[in-house]
């Protein structure tokens, strides 16, 4: 998985060759090029709840036992995003993914994963980034479909966007397919919500073949998530 994503890597636009980067444990990234939050969740994801960066040298295993230790959960348990500002629970048959997800390119507030099949672990992440106060939901939504399509070239088969709230704030969802590694065909459903100047980015991602069967872990997460 590593090489592949490094042969894959030159070829790829500013955010995907970014978090393609991280993968390797590179900090190559320029922040001004991360203001696509759905596609950067999208590619996190896929490279790194697919198997990805999972090095088994001492040190890295060292460090990761480390980490976990601090963060550990079972499912239904009630978690917290990492930065503070939501909690909601980890969804049955998942494992909190968090610190794995977390390399230093986007700034993952929750992770959970699944057990892989058939080469891919359907997973679901959230991030955040601080917008400004007011911020319209909807435009919001419209400017990173936008900056989507552009930086996820290979996304098609898009759902049409519907209106939902995520613990009483104002939401949008949609779904399509995608191939952020061009080789993998992907089934991903996105919500995006304001709180308090932040915008969260929560995206479940399966393989087109398992994904009605798991969509319940999202409505468990989204069910459960209360602001902080």
């Amino acid at each position: 998985m590593r090489d592949l994503v490094w042969r894959e890597s030159s070829g790829l636009s500013p955010v995907r060759r970014a978090i393609a980067s991280g993968c390797r444990g590179s900090r190559l990234y320029d922040r001004g090029q991360m203001r696509a939050r759905g596609a950067a969740t999208v590619i996190t994801a896929a490279l790194l709840l697919a198997g990805c960066g999972s090095s088994k040298s001492s040190s890295s295993t060292s460090s990761s036992s480390s980490s976990n230790s601090a963060r550990t959960a079972t499912a239904g348990q009630r978690v917290s995003g990492r930065d503070g500002g939501f909690t909601t629970i980890l969804p049955t048959g998942f494992t909190d993914a968090t610190q794995r997800a977390n390399t230093g390119t986007v700034n993952i507030q929750f992770a959970a994963s699944a057990a892989p099949a058939n080469g891919f672990a359907t997973n679901i992440n959230v991030i955040r980034s601080q917008v400004r106060a007011g911020t319209d939901i909807s435009q919001l939504t419209d400017r990173e479909l936008a900056v989507l399509r552009k930086q996820l070239p290979s996304a098609h088969q898009f759902s049409r966007t519907t209106s939902t709230t995520v613990a009483g704030q104002p939401a949008r969802e949609l779904d399509y397919i995608a191939a952020p590694l061009r080789r993998v065909q992907l089934h991903i459903r996105q919500v995006f919500v304001v709180n308090n100047s932040f915008a969260y980015t929560i995206t479940y991602t399966a393989l087109p073949s398992t994904y009605s069967s798991q969509l319940s872990a999202l409505d468990q997460v989204l069910s459960a998530w209360r602001w902080t």
